[in-house]
């Protein structure tokens, strides 16, 4: 019996091995080299890093405007820290008195800063928590440890801490306060002083 006519009897839909040579198929042989080619070709491609989750983008996002609020509050920049508060923002202090506005906010902190009582403070903010509500709003729990006020017969109070609620908002691919209530402050604990101290943000 010749090899054609044994094909002409292998039943219709019978598994062809790799080795069994099919006029113009291919072998083992030809799949292996199939194979090493095609890993060669993913091996040449170029890496692309993973890009960040949502979850991980706004918490780097809350940091850094947190850092950005720390940072203007120490140097007593009115003008900065007014900066980071969209056109519209609200600020409600722990005096519970609200300001709205930019230009309102920067005209309280450069009031503020005038008095003695808070010239010489300074902030450490910590971001406790944030979550993202829609892609352009997200709400920050911040803790700030305050530290330097001095009373009004000018003696240094011990540090205070507080918690402050911040509503984020994202326009022109930058992220902004459009809202922002500040709690009463207390007695920082040592804890606590010592926590912000030795923790990084």
């Amino acid at each position: 019996m010749s090899r054609g006519d044994v094909a002409s009897r292998r039943p219709a839909g019978a598994m062809v091995w790799p080795y069994q040579r099919r006029p113009g198929g291919m072998n083992l042989a030809d799949t292996r080299s199939m194979l090493a080619a095609l890993v060669l070709l993913l091996l040449a491609q170029p890496v692309v890093p993973a890009t960040p989750t949502a979850a991980q983008a706004i918490e780097r996002d809350a940091r850094d405007l947190a850092r950005q609020f720390e940072t203007s509050w120490n140097l007593h920049d009115a003008r900065a820290f007014a900066a980071l508060f969209a056109e519209s923002a609200d600020y409600v202090g722990p005096d519970e008195r609200t300001v709205v506005g930019r230009d309102e906010i920067q005209k309280t902190v450069l009031h503020r800063n005038a008095k003695d009582a808070t010239k010489e403070a300074t902030a450490s903010v910590t971001v406790v928590s944030v979550r993202l509500v829609r892609s352009d709003v997200a709400i920050a729990d911040w803790s700030l440890m305050v530290k330097g006020l001095r009373s009004l017969d000018g003696t240094l109070s011990p540090p205070e801490t507080q918690r402050a609620t911040v509503v984020m908002t994202k326009d022109g691919g930058a992220w902004t306060i459009s809202s922002m209530r500040a709690g009463r402050p207390r007695p920082a604990t040592p804890e606590e002083i010592g926590e912000v101290t030795r923790s990084p943000r």
